[in-house]
């Protein structure tokens, strides 16, 4: 674990140097981790990534500036921006914004703080950059098994878009016993958060519940429920809790109302049922009668809650970002 110091003793400590490729001999400021870290870069750049940056450059009072230490020190002839956050943050969050490769975390959790401090330096295309290269990965960070971690953290670093995706793919989860189990990281949400999720929850349970009655009723256009419903010899053998309809089906439900399912995953969720349980009744469905039931699905779930999908972020005090020390530093 990294050992992070007092940033006010920033003057009384020995940092290192990163590296390349943050060691031009041409830089003209270094930025110090909080772990004492040094990155060797330009002001032009850092000012034109960041109006908070840009603001301490050209010794503008602002709020903003109160995100960041500045110290009166120098290093080698430069001065010296001590941030908050440690080296893996800061070396990620550069990457964003200087010709380099960019370096996106392997991990959500790791990502997280990162993606936090280029939105509270206001570093727009970085943000947008990190979020690019990160859902580009080969592995995505955030996933059903992962996303109630995800969501808890998402919240705790104020991250809107990300706790959205991170609760849509909860939909499935029993959200009593995941929080009851939860562990740690549950001291990372707020009661507004948790408040946020359950309601969240219970929109998308009820928008799916209403449209597979309303499918159900659809019988011209609908083989499955016909079949189902007319009470043929075959049903599904893994039903849900109506003992009817089968459990693959209300999953996709859910997931539809939360806008995360497309026709290929629903055909996908469809095949893997049929194939793992030899469902006599789902492995007859055929490809046509499934694109009817997906499209016919789609279609009640949103006439019984146009918004369903729409998660409503909670920023909470968890994630302000508290105000830390800022000092003139006469050498910028």
């Amino acid at each position: 674990m990294t050992a992070h110091v007092d940033p006010t003793k920033h003057d009384t400590a020995k940092s290192v140097d990163f590296g390349a490729p943050f060691d031009s001999a041409n830089a003209d400021v270094i930025i110090r981790s909080s772990d004492l870290v040094d990155f060797r870069v330009f002001k032009t750049t850092l000012a034109q990534a960041s109006p908070v940056f840009e603001d301490i450059f050209h010794h503008i009072p602002s709020a903003l500036v109160g995100n960041v230490i500045k110290l009166d020190r120098t290093k080698d002839g430069l001065p010296v921006i001590c941030l908050p956050e440690g080296r893996a943050v800061v070396h990620s969050l550069l990457t964003s914004i200087f010709p380099v490769p960019v370096y996106v975390p392997t991990s959500f959790r790791a990502l997280a703080p990162v993606l936090a401090a280029a939105q509270r330096y206001q570093m727009i295309n970085g943000l947008s950059l990190l979020r690019i290269c990160a859902s580009a990965s080969d592995t995505n960070l955030i996933t059903q098994d992962n996303a109630l971690e995800a969501y808890c953290v998402a919240c705790y670093h104020g991250l809107a878009e990300e706790a959205s995706t991170a609760a849509a793919l909860t939909v499935n989860q029993s959200l009593a016993l995941a929080l009851e189990d939860f562990g740690e990281d549950i001291q990372l949400l707020s009661g507004p958060s948790i408040f946020a999720l359950w309601n969240y929850h219970e929109r998308i349970l009820k928008a799916a519940r209403e449209g597979l009655l309303n499918l159900k009723a659809t019988t011209s256009t609908s083989q499955l429920w016909q079949t189902t419903m007319a009470g043929s010899r075959h049903k599904c053998v893994a039903p849900g809790e109506d003992g009817t309809t089968p459990a693959w089906l209300i999953q996709c439900a859910r997931a539809i109302a939360a806008g995360t399912h497309k026709i290929s995953d629903f055909r996908l969720v469809h095949i893997k049922h049929a194939l793992k349980s030899h469902c006599p009744f789902c492995i007859g469905i055929s490809e046509e009668t499934l694109a009817v039931v997906y499209n016919d699905l789609k279609e009640h779930i949103s006439a019984c809650m146009p918004s369903a999908s729409a998660f409503p972020f909670v920023r909470s005090s968890l994630t302000e970002v508290p105000p830390l020390i800022c000092r003139a530093a006469s050498h910028l």
